[in-house]
């Protein structure tokens, strides 16, 4: 019976070899036609993944109010940078995530254009704080 594992093991790695052959042929060819790029290089990797998280930060943790360390530290960041607690609200029935800022006199909604201003100044510290983070 071990004879018969080890020739579908042999078989099933042939078959990732021919594949592997073929997939390299393959990529060489799209090289050579100008169609395919190579692989972008560490640096781009990266700034892509840094780009990813960020955008997971910002679009959905922010949203569900998570306890995730690195949520924390960005509101932590932002509040900080601008002098006062912002807050994020996702009301039901609403389309947008609206933006407060807490004072004396309780909770103010941020106007649109303030509320683009925080909303970019939150992404530029997503990022750095997931750059950081980042191994």
């Amino acid at each position: 019976m071990s004879s018969y594992y080890m020739q579908h093991m042999l078989l099933q790695y042939g078959r990732q070899l021919t594949t592997a052959r073929r997939l390299a042929r393959h990529r060489e060819a799209m090289r050579l036609a100008g169609v395919f790029t190579p692989d972008p290089a560490p640096e781009e990797k990266r700034r892509l993944m840094v780009r990813r998280v960020t955008s997971e930060i910002v679009e959905n943790l922010l949203l569900t109010g998570s306890d995730n360390p690195v949520v924390i530290q960005v509101k932590e960041r932002l509040n900080e940078t601008l002098g006062e607690e912002i807050l994020f609200r996702f009301p039901p029935g609403e389309l947008d995530m609206l933006l407060y800022r807490r004072g004396e006199y309780g909770e103010e909604e941020l106007g649109l254009e303030e509320r683009g201003k925080v909303m970019g100044l939150l992404w530029h510290i997503a990022e750095e704080t997931v750059n950081e983070t980042m191994l």
